[in-house]
């Protein structure tokens, strides 16, 4: 990124970015409907997200791929193979910890799921970044 104030606002994004991932996943089932049922901001992507027929966890899909586009804007100088191992550890980790989360249940794909598309947001941002227009110094 171009200057200091980008690297803040792009480090502040990942950061922001993992909050949400971690609150989606790891919040108890009542406390994700309550939200549903009084955030109208939250409940519509939701919706749109739950409508599309897939065989993955589409929600895992969106987070983590947004999660993935982030780390790479948000830490431009870790490498793909330090984030997939991040992404790897967060996925077994947050899994986990749905041993304890009432109404959530963790399943090794979900994992997978992360992985891959972390992965796959992290390479997508790389390919922009990469196929973005430089301007050039005065």
């Amino acid at each position: 990124l171009a200057n200091p104030m980008q690297n803040r606002l792009a480090a502040l994004t990942f950061w922001s970015m993992l909050v949400v991932v971690l609150a989606s996943i790891l919040f108890p089932r009542s406390v994700i409907a309550w939200m549903r049922d009084n955030w109208s901001w939250f409940n519509s992507p939701m919706l749109l997200i739950e409508r599309v027929e897939s065989p993955a966890n589409l929600v895992h899909v969106v987070l983590f791929l947004l999660l993935g586009a982030a780390a790479r804007i948000g830490m431009p100088h870790r490498g793909f193979s330090r984030v997939v191992v991040a992404l790897l550890l967060l996925g077994i980790g947050t899994e986990l910890a749905q041993f304890v989360v009432p109404g959530r249940h963790p399943r090794i794909s979900d994992t997978v799921i992360d992985v891959l598309a972390g992965a796959s947001g992290w390479a997508l941002m790389s390919g922009a970044i990469f196929l973005w227009p430089r301007r050039a110094k005065s």
